[in-house]
């Protein structure tokens, strides 16, 4: 399963496959992941992110210390991009940067990259759910939630910044249960990719949503939430498409899903559901011995599944005049049991 990548797209991809960005840089790298598909458009962004760094670097240039630097590019951040106030599902770049609504990703991703513009080492740090900035000043680090536009204020009461966070994101800064990792910066593109894999399934653009999952696996395949949102793709699209009676298509997407992941047993389930509802429709239509011979192949396809063998065996029964009772394969399409949808998206660095 592949997706569809334009060139400047496939060139950032490439450029990341040995697990860091060489010719790109962070901020390139996320409008590209937002949505920005041309070079000429790519350009404007970047001229644009200049002119806001040349105006930071004049209004830090009687910054007596790097910590003091590290609070200015904070405020300045705050103050001259992020006006629009925390919004949980603005992960696109290229709409933070336009009307200044971020999240815990976007509001990062600025952080960092003005950061380090002006000569300041920095980081992202990932829990659950949840990512923020670490600067490494020389006395040690600091960690910055770029979320929380009061945080510098209150540095010295960290009962009101733990306040503050559990203000702004609903989450409790000092839970133990969340420990902080620091991610590289490729991992912050492969989280633009999956939440917008995530936004897409919810609403129902399931080859999007399908892309957009395998280009962050692309970039970090040993996270597990993409590949739980991509699995999730492929039986919830199965599933659409099933109740449009598409039932080729949707079988075709369930055995590429069991490919995939062979061990997720949920597409066998909505497998052998689907061909329960086509098999009806077959019936229905007149055509039982399309569906035997359908049930049959499956049969041999699936040896040890026994919905189909056994229900070509009760149709065949029914050819030659038998009484069948409660033979599988043989309900009516419309007294079947719905098709079990999935959806992963606990765990996702959304805020």
């Amino acid at each position: 399963m592949e997706a569809h990548c334009e060139p400047l797209e496939a060139a950032m991809l490439a450029d990341a496959s040995d697990g860091r960005l060489d010719n790109h840089t962070l901020l390139a790298a996320a409008l590209i992941a937002s949505g920005v598909n041309d070079r000429a458009n790519l350009r404007r962004h970047e001229m644009a992110f200049g002119a806001i760094v040349q105006q930071l670097n004049h209004e830090l240039a009687d910054s007596p210390s790097l910590g003091h630097k590290a609070e200015l590019v904070f405020h300045f951040m705050h103050t001259k991009l992020l006006s629009g106030g925390y919004a949980l599902h603005k992960t696109d770049l290229r709409e933070t940067l336009q009307n200044g609504k971020y999240n815990c990703l976007t509001a990062t991703i600025l952080y960092n990259c003005l950061a380090n513009e002006v000569g300041l080492p920095a980081c992202a740090l990932e829990s659950p759910g949840h990512v923020l900035s670490r600067v490494f000043l020389p006395d040690g680090s600091l960690d910055v939630e770029t979320t929380c536009p009061r945080w510098f204020q209150l540095s010295s009461h960290p009962a009101k910044q733990a306040q503050h966070v559990r203000q702004t994101l609903g989450i409790a800064r000092d839970n133990p249960t969340r420990p902080l990792r620091e991610a590289p910066e490729i991992e912050l593109v492969a989280m633009i990719y999956y939440n917008r894999g995530v936004d897409m399934l919810a609403a129902g653009r399931f080859a999007e949503a399908a892309a957009a999952n395998l280009k962050s696996l692309r970039l970090c395949p040993n996270r597990p939430a993409p590949g739980g949102n991509l699995l999730a793709t492929v039986n919830n699209w199965a599933i659409e498409l099933a109740r449009q009676h598409q039932f080729a298509e949707a079988a075709q997407l369930l055995r590429l899903g069991m490919a995939i992941e062979p061990t997720f047993q949920t597409f066998m389930v909505n497998y052998v559901y689907l061909y329960q509802q086509w098999t009806a429709q077959l019936c229905q239509q007149g055509r039982a011995d399309q569906a035997i011979r359908m049930l049959q192949q499956q049969a041999a396809a699936f040896p040890e599944e026994p919905f189909f063998a056994q229900a070509a065996a009760g149709l065949q029964r029914r050819q030659h005049g038998s009484t069948v009772h409660n033979q599988p394969g043989l309900t009516e399409a419309t007294q079947l049991p719905a098709l079990p949808t999935v959806i992963f998206s606990t765990g996702t660095p959304k805020p």
